[in-house]
């Protein structure tokens, strides 16, 4: 499917959410108008793919039956906005608002290269959970 007028996101987006559903994972994709040719391709690689392995990490490890990951991406003003909610279970362990990886001590390097792509374009990337919801803000002013 084309989501967005970029070729790598789409490509991204439809590779995630083909893994998702054959993992009975409900993959929802929402997108405004939203350009994000201002980034380069590796930028836009970064951030999604770091961001939905997570979430699809999350889903699968979780023992819930509902498992889902809504991707939302808009533009309100000149604000790009990335929302990407999880189902979870469990509880994560945080440090510095970002949850702890449990993947060795190589990992967590994908959140700190989502983050210097964030802050590159004035941006600030939010996490949290609440209720069996994992929940990603990133809102970025380019």
């Amino acid at each position: 499917s084309e989501y967005t007028n970029n070729p790598i996101l789409n490509i991204l987006l439809n590779d995630k959410a083909r893994y998702a559903k054959l993992h009975n994972v409900d993959f929802e994709i929402k997108v405004g108008r939203i350009d994000f040719s201002f980034m380069k391709p590796v930028e836009v690689t970064t951030i999604f793919a770091n961001l939905l392995d997570n979430a699809i990490d999350a889903v699968m490890k979780s023992n819930t039956d509902n498992k889902y990951i809504i991707v939302n991406l808009d533009c309100y003003n000149d604000f790009i906005v990335i929302n990407i909610t999880n189902s979870f279970s469990g509880h994560c362990i945080w440090k510095d608002g970002k949850p702890v990886s449990n993947k060795g001590k190589n990992h967590g390097l994908g959140l700190i290269n989502v983050e210097k792509v964030v802050r590159k374009y004035s941006g600030n990337i939010l996490m949290n959970e609440v209720d069996n919801e994992f929940i990603c803000n990133i809102i970025m002013n380019p």
